[in-house]
């Protein structure tokens, strides 16, 4: 009799412990446990963490995405099969198995394998002979009058300096100024601000200018009218 209260009291013992541990655990509609997800994404050959691969369930929809060392973690449940996949690399496919009844968690190292795509063979040719050439020069019939021309537009005094008139300071000209500016500001920093205006040496180098440009002046009016200056 006693043997069977001992019995009894074990069993009872037994069970309570069952139910208390699988109550921590959480079951689907027809009875499958789900676990917690984690592991390890490696390259297969140097065991580094892949970066940004995706770890997840097609069925479900739900999945992870591998952090910088290759850590994932999501829940799935026991039986799924779960797709692991990252550029570069071949597509692996995963089996949660059934873990035992006092573990929640399942963690796995997933190695994947490089996916190596070789491209097809591409022939590229050099120039041709110089025989070759010089006859499609010779036999080349069309006019270069056409060329010419557009090069001679293209080229036309009055365009280029149009465009040199209204085009910006080039990034090597502005530098080019700003050297002038910090080298004229080094130099002048302890010295008193003077104005141009008040420098009898300019006023002087002024006038030479203008008396100079008036002489050009009069040479050319001389050339065009021919007549003997007064």
């Amino acid at each position: 009799m006693k043997i069977v209260q001992i019995i009894s009291v074990v069993l009872l013992f037994t069970g309570l412990n069952l139910f208390s541990q699988d109550s921590t655990n959480t079951y689907t509609k027809d009875g499958r446990k789900i676990i917690q997800f984690h592991g390890l994404v490696l390259e297969g050959d140097s065991l580094y963490g892949v970066g940004g691969a995706r770890v997840y369930d097609p069925k479900s929809h739900r999945g992870a995405t591998t952090g910088v060392l290759g850590y994932f973690s999501f829940p799935v449940v026991e039986g799924d099969s779960v797709v692991v996949m990252a550029v570069g690399f071949r597509r692996r496919s995963i089996v949660i198995p059934t873990v035992a009844v006092d573990e929640s968690t399942y963690f796995m190292k997933v190695l994947l394998s490089h996916d190596t795509i070789v491209l097809p063979e591409q022939l590229i040719g050099g120039l041709p002979p110089e025989q070759i050439f010089k006859e499609a020069v010779l036999a080349y019939s069309g006019s270069y009058d056409k060329d010419l021309q557009n090069a001679d537009n293209n080229l036309n005094d009055q365009i280029m300096s149009h465009l040199l008139e209204n085009s910006g300071m080039s990034a090597n000209m502005n530098h080019t100024y700003y050297m002038q500016q910090q080298v004229q500001y080094i130099e002048n920093r302890y010295m008193a601000t003077s104005s141009p205006f008040l420098d009898p040496f300019a006023w002087s180098r002024f006038f030479k200018d203008v008396e100079s440009e008036k002489a050009k002046k009069r040479a050319v009016d001389k050339e065009k009218n021919n007549i003997k200056p007064y």
